[in-house]
């Protein structure tokens, strides 16, 4: 009971977080069109302050990890650290019900399926498929072979499939393939199913320069971030050119965000020109 309360605490200070830094940060979007920041800080800023939290809580080991809300905002995941395991959790927030769904090793790059309905983590070389009930098996959907091939995470339109990044030794390439894979929905006596034989691997791109990270729509790859030897470069992906956007610095971690089509607006974080997390709005048509 003891630690059920502590986990519910400590997801209902996360979900009040994340509620302030979305508005804050992204604001709200319609017909998926870039609202101006400084109206989601009007928003923000008139709703009451949240509580001020001791410092000694967040420099405390907290029992739980990994906490994400799903796409839909509905729900949240989470860790429980057991001696050498760990338990994966799911926290229903319209009914405040916890649900275990499984115990494994390890949760690396834990992330959601884009319809909110499964998890996707990867644990022993293995990226598994889990659902959101204890009836739901979990599924191998794919091994990583070699070092050289990393998950890097869960595609946002289409929730059966995922990115890797892989890199060839003999080339000095690295590419992003996209996967898809469809679950054949077979039970297994084990606590993974059967890998999944229907997957389709296809390049969505190549670079010399290791690639850090990447925005896609839902037909191609839009604009990527390249590691040069003392600079990071954001980079548009046009048909028939790659066009540089901003330069940033090595350590300034330029992270895309979002972009727009309709405003041709693209939302990069990181410490851009400052030495604080920080949010900028580029107009790539401007």
């Amino acid at each position: 009971m003891n630690t059920r309360w502590q986990v519910s605490v400590y997801l209902w200070l996360c979900v009040s977080l994340m509620g302030v830094a979305m508005k804050v940060s992204y604001a709200a979007q319609e017909n998926n069109e870039y609202v101006p920041i400084e109206r989601a800080k009007q928003q923000a800023l008139s709703k009451p302050k949240s509580a001020l939290i001791s410092r000694a809580v967040f420099n405390k080991e907290q029992p739980i990890e990994s906490v994400l809300l799903s796409p839909d905002g509905l729900k949240m995941s989470y860790v429980i650290k057991e001696n050498k395991r760990k338990q994966l959790w799911v926290y229903d927030v319209a009914s405040d019900k916890h649900v275990k769904l499984i115990t494994a090793h390890n949760f690396e790059n834990l992330s959601w399926t884009a319809n909110s309905n499964r998890l996707v983590y990867v644990d022993a070389k293995r990226i598994v498929f889990v659902g959101l009930s204890k009836q739901q098996l979990a599924q191998t959907r794919y091994r990583l072979s070699d070092a050289n091939t990393l998950f890097v995470k869960t595609d946002s339109h289409n929730p059966d499939a995922f990115w890797l990044l892989k890199y060839n030794v003999n080339q000095s390439m690295y590419s992003l393939v996209k996967v898809d894979s469809h679950s054949n929905e077979q039970s297994d006596s084990q606590a993974l199913s059967k890998p999944d034989s229907h997957s389709n691997e296809s390049v969505q791109y190549r670079s010399s320069l290791p690639i850090m990270n990447f925005w896609a729509d839902e037909e191609a790859v839009r604009f990527v971030s390249l590691m040069g030897n003392d600079y990071q470069s954001v980079v548009q992906l046009l048909a028939d050119e790659e066009r540089e956007i901003i330069k940033c610095e090595v350590f300034d971690t330029c992270k895309i965000q979002h972009w727009s089509a309709k405003t041709h607006t693209l939302l990069l974080s990181g410490q851009i020109d400052n030495d604080t997390a920080t949010l900028h709005a580029i107009n790539t048509k401007t």
